[in-house]
């Protein structure tokens, strides 16, 4: 019979890159488990877990391991094609299949048995308490003696050799990447004895085999890309770490002679046009970077560039040459695709201030289409953990998430210098603007902004960093997984499979004539309510997507430059999403192809258009588009003038000065006569004097002749929608026909084009409008309906939604008695940052579930006031009781990540209010992922996509309802007060706080003073107690006080804590009996006295004789007037202070 002791888990992969397939011919993570006895094993009743708070998890298949043998199963966690697990999976190898993964940084893994008659578990064999982080294909497991090790040469399904000892430490360098303009000296080192560090300077990575050896300080004088290793023998080296150094007097005087020297390839004749700065445009520069002359512009251009290079980020990336250029390079193999054509490289984010900054390695592509074959060509870049990170953790951009395991590097194709027939309409933007036209309509879109990019440190031109839109951006900003995602990129299926789309485009086709198949494109009912059918299309999205490309006049659009997804889960899924993509034939680039009059409609409407070519016949359609027409083109709507214009002048901005870069490097690239920033800046004025202000009259003609946007004229109301006082009448008016209009929300014309029964004839006169209702009109003249005109009205004493944060997250809790399922202790909790109350009504949670939550209607947080949404109230508040402003209605059977995903707050018309992205990894605070603490913002007006913002809750279950402060005196909010909080006091002495309370500022005054000594000393050994559960905290004694007089010594040497002393010894409540006590006697006679007894007999002599004088001159004339002699001679040099 098997013992217990005899089954081990000998090995294991968490980064399966190339290593063992699975019979799915996918690389998964493994786990390895060996029958060390000298009998076979029966395997039935034991289980494979990485939590051990559910230790059944997955039960081993009912086999018998022979002695000595290996089983090897993958830990995949495996699901179907509608994402449902699928439960016992064995593959086509034969292989078995977990319902679980394995985190790459380290978790729980253990082999346990569960005895079939008294369900007692046993634990058989344990990583403890958790296995380490782990490398790309490299394995953990037991050794031949025993121990556990990496191993570099994985050995699934057979016996383990000697591993390696241990793993190299991180290199490490003094001097962090930057712009700099003097010489320097940069150390590189790592905390593992007998290590040796391996660099290069010229882009390839470094190791025993390639570059130099470090024996000492390097001078960095000039542009340097500086990469290092750290080896051992018999130990895992470490991962490659690049450090750039820019010198911007370097970068000015760049000619194909400096890209050489850093290993470029020569190119006859093309050497000026590849890497130099164009002497025409900024002419020469001084070895400081001052300019000298030599240009046709009079210096106009030299002038601005070092301000235009540093005025937006840059990113710098660093890779082999040959993996750039060559034979195998993908610079020199533009057409080349796929994984084939992916090449390691080292991504960095500069900023001018050094603030913000990132380093990660990466996969590298050449990314785009007909723009491949020029020579300023875009890239992509995958995060991989065969690299590094398999995400990239960063908020880039704003209002997005700030994880992305792919983004785009875009280098401006027909809306830059490589495309000879925009002339002089280069603007390198509207690709941008268009996305974030998508964006600001509420329809997620890939997400950008502008950088510099210097490839091994040659300045490559301006460049524009973007989300792709694929299925993992789908899954990020609609919920689901990715794998579960249709993803379609022009007509081609980039993930999943085309069943969908064939289906969706089928359906539209019948949707054209039949009112019945176009509600059930959408999953609706004759109602128009939900019909339990998955939807194929969303149409209200789809709709946005048309109006915004044929705004734009979208030339080449629609038979490709798209992207589409679609959810294949059936509950979840909202249809098919279309995302804005190459929006640059557009807003008169190159004006024969996109005019200001340009018509979009009249062309073949195929591959992203079909849906909208098959649809127009039909009625619904038809208003529907039209009620989106007037929410954009009416009521300062997303498409009207002024808010066109102040939305390209904020993107443009940024843009103004870096294009000055852009037209050195590149402008002449196609015209011998280079294109300047004067050229940009006459097409920027174009735009927002003429297209901009114009471009919607001729649009809208469009919609109207092609049966988009009706004749009858639409309701005016006297104001679109806002904050109005009580008794507010509204005056609403049309130059022809009856104006309908509903009070309820409903829209006055039914599915099918009859008067809706609850629509109200407006027959004259003023309508009383409460606030918090939403009027919805349209006029039917002669049988015609007009568009929708809607707006919701506000109480005038409400403030802006934007003042809504989410605050705090209990989004993994600790298993608490009494309630079987932890998940429902979950909960969110939402402050109002503003100084006025804020209506609730139509404000939505989203992001965490594939389905937003919505508050209840009728509530109302006042200005400073917390509500917390909890997925069960009545678990919640059988913990946390009733006292807490609770929404009356939970979120139900959705639930928060455990391993974290982006929350978004969204105001009643879906504008987005506050998103972010937690995670449970490290730099983010870990133990609110089971441990019981919450996750709690520490500055609600911050950034909340920032790690350093987040704290784990000093409660032990969190502090719904509450700030989550620490208690009076608990300076280094651990808890407890004690002594660790007199440091933190002493430390802080004198300093002006961020906000009164914060820090050691006891007593709310804003300045960290002798007062908040007396808060610290009256609280001495309180701890945190909510809801009947104490903190865990260490009993603070008299005893523990009094064991480390030496710390308090040695804090007392310092100027400042030399002052926090003598502002103790002043305090007048300190006992006579307590200061005449010689040094270490036991037992003073208070608390107080403990800590001022303590200081006292640590502080240096001259400091106990000032303090005696100090004591006494307080005593005797009291603490007022004896204040400024304490200044006076705490600053006095007789006493070395």
């Amino acid at each position: 019979m098997l013992t217990a002791s005899n089954l081990l888990i000998t090995e294991l992969m968490a980064t399966n890159v190339s290593t063992l397939p699975s019979g799915d011919g996918e690389y998964e993570d493994w786990v390895e488990i060996h029958n060390a006895g000298e009998a076979s094993a029966e395997l039935s009743n034991h289980y494979l877990t990485d939590d051990l708070g559910d230790p059944t998890k997955w039960a081993l298949p009912a086999v018998v391991l022979p002695a000595g043998g290996y089983l090897v199963v993958f830990a995949s966690a495996p699901v179907d094609y509608e994402g449902i697990p699928i439960v016992d999976k064995q593959d086509g190898g034969g292989y078995y299949h977990t319902n679980f993964k394995l985190s790459s940084g380290g978790e729980e893994l253990a082999l346990v048995y569960e005895d079939p008659t008294t369900l007692a578990v046993t634990l058989v064999h344990q990583f403890a308490p958790e296995f380490p982080e782990q490398f790309p294909d490299v394995s953990y497991g037991l050794a031949s003696d025993g121990e556990p090790r990496y191993f570099d040469a994985p050995t699934p399904g057979g016996p383990n050799g000697a591993g390696l000892m241990g793993v190299v430490g991180d290199t490490r360098f003094s001097v962090d990447r930057g712009f700099y303009d003097a010489p320097f000296e940069v150390e590189i080192s790592s905390d593992t004895p007998l290590a040796s560090i391996y660099y290069t300077t010229d882009g390839s990575a470094p190791g025993p085999m390639n570059g130099t050896l470090y024996s000492g300080a390097l001078t960095i004088d000039q542009t340097t890309v500086l990469r290092a290793v750290a080896t051992k023998i018999d130990y895992l080296a470490t991962n490659v770490d690049t450090q750039t150094y820019l010198f911007m007097h370097d970068v000015l005087r760049q000619d194909g002679t400096a890209a050489y020297e850093a290993g470029f390839p020569g190119r006859e004749g093309y050497e000026a046009e590849l890497y130099g700065l164009d002497s025409e445009v900024v002419g020469q520069f001084d070895e400081d970077g001052v300019p000298i002359g030599g240009d046709n512009y009079g210096g106009q251009y030299a002038a601005l560039l070092e301000e235009g290079l540093l005025s937006i980020p840059s990113i710098s990336i660093v890779a082999d040459i040959d993996d750039l250029f060559g034979d195998s390079g993908i610079y020199d193999n533009p057409s080349g695709r796929g994984p084939g054509w992916e090449r390691p490289a080292s991504v960095e984010w500069i900023t001018a201030d050094g603030y913000q900054e990132f380093q990660e390695n990466a996969g590298l592509r050449i990314q785009g289409g007909y723009f491949r074959r020029s020579e300023k060509r875009s890239f992509r870049l995958l995060f991989k953990s065969e690299y590094g990170a398999a995400e990239l953790q960063y908020p880039l951009f704003d209002d997005a998430t700030d994880s992305y395991n792919t983004l785009v590097l875009r280098a401006g194709g027909n809306d830059g210098y490589s495309w000879g027939s925009a002339r002089y309409t280069e603007q390198f933007t509207r690709d941008e603007f268009g996305r974030s036209l998508q964006n600001a309509a509420g329809r997620p879109s890939a997400h950008g902004d502008f950088a510099h990019l210097y490839i091994n440190g040659v300045y490559w031109g301006l460049y524009n960093p973007t989300e792709r839109p694929d299925a993992a951006f789908a899954a990020e900003y609609f919920g689901g997984e990715p794998e579960n995602w249709d993803s379609m990129h022009a007509d081609e299926v980039s993930e999943g499979d085309h069943l969908a789309w064939v289906a969706m485009r089928d359906k539209t086709e019948a949707a054209g004539s039949s009112l019945q198949a176009y509600l059930e494109l959408q999953g609706l009912g004759p109602d128009g309510e939900p019909s339990g059918v998955a939807p194929l299309l969303n149409v209200e999205s789809y709709i946005d997507y048309i109006a915004i490309n044929v705004w734009g006049g979208n030339a080449d659009w629609p038979f490709k430059n798209w992207w589409a997804g679609r959810d294949r889960i059936d509950a979840t899924t909202t249809g098919f999403e279309f995302f804005n993509w190459d929006f640059e034939n557009t807003m008169g680039n190159d004006r024969y192809r996109s005019p200001l009059d340009a018509v979009t409609l009249n062309q073949p409407f195929t591959s992203a258009g079909q849906p909208h070519q098959n649809l127009q016949a039909n009625p619904e359609y038809r208003i529907a588009f039209a009620d989106h027409v007037h929410k954009f083109f009416f009521n300062d709507g997303l498409l009207t003038p002024d808010k066109l214009i102040e939305r390209y002048q904020q993107l443009a901005d940024k843009v103004e000065l870096a294009v000055v870069g852009e037209s050195a490097r590149w402008g002449d690239i196609i015209h011998s006569t280079p294109l300047t920033q004067g050229d940009w800046l006459a097409e920027r004025d174009w735009i927002l004097n003429e297209y901009l202000p114009n471009r919607g009259g001729y649009v809208m003609n469009e919609f109207k002749a092609y049966g988009l946007y009706p004749d009858a004229v639409a309701p005016v109301f006297s104001q679109h929608g806002g904050p109005i006082a009580p008794g507010f009448e509204l005056s609403v008016s049309a130059p022809t026909g009856q104006v309908w209009y509903t009070l309820d929300g409903s829209d006055p014309r039914q599915i099918g084009g009859e008067i809706n029964p609850n629509a109200i004839l407006h027959q004259g006169g003023l309508i009383a409008v409460a606030p918090g209702t939403t009027v919805r009109a349209r006029v039917l003249d002669n049988g015609e309906w007009s568009a929708l005109n809607e707006a919701e009205f506000t109480s005038a004493e409400m403030g802006d939604p934007a003042a809504l944060r989410v605050v705090e997250l209990q989004y993994h809790p600790a298993d608490f008695e009494g309630i079987p399922d932890d998940e429902d202790l979950e909960y969110l909790e939402i402050l109002n940052i503003g100084a006025a109350p804020v209506s609730l009504d139509g404000v939505q949670i989203a992001g965490f579930a594939s389905e937003a939550y919505s508050l209840d209607d009728g509530l109302t947080l006042g200005a400073g006031e917390r509500i917390v949404v909890a997925r069960n109230t009545a678990a919640f508040e059988s913990v946390y009781g009733a006292g807490i402003n609770l929404a009356p209605t939970g979120f139900g059977d959705r639930n928060l990540s455990n391993g974290g995903e982006t929350v978004t707050l969204l105001g009643p018309t879906g504008q987005l209010l506050h998103t972010f992205s937690y995670s449970d990894d490290a730099p983010w605070p870990t133990t609110p992922d089971g441990d019981g603490p919450s996750l709690e913002i520490v500055d609600p007006l911050g950034d909340a996509s920032d790690p350093s913002n987040w704290r784990a809750s000093i409660y032990p279950f969190g502090s719904p309802g509450d700030a989550g402060l620490p208690i009076a005196g608990d300076y280094d909010a651990s808890g407890v007060v004690d002594t660790d909080d007199y440091q933190a006091w002493v430390a802080a002495f004198g300093d002006a706080v961020a906000a009164p309370g914060f820090g050691a500022d006891g007593n709310h005054n804003g300045v960290v003073d002798a007062a908040d000594f007396t808060v610290w000393r009256d609280r001495l050994g309180d701890t945190t107690t909510l809801y009947g559960v104490a903190a865990i905290a260490p009993v603070v004694s008299l005893a523990a006080a009094n064991s480390s007089p030496m710390d308090a010594a040695s804090q007392a040497v310092d100027t400042r804590a030399r002052q926090a002393v003598f502002a103790l010894l002043s305090d007048s409540s300190f006992s006579e009996a307590a200061y005449e006590a010689p040094p270490q006697t036991p037992a003073p006679a208070t608390a107080s006295d403990a800590g001022l007894l303590l200081l006292y007999d640590a502080a240096p002599p001259a400091v106990r004789e000032v303090a005696e004088l100090l004591r006494g001159s307080v005593q005797d004339k009291g603490e007022e007037e004896a204040a400024p002699e304490l200044v006076r001679t705490v600053g006095d040099d007789r006493f070395g202070v």
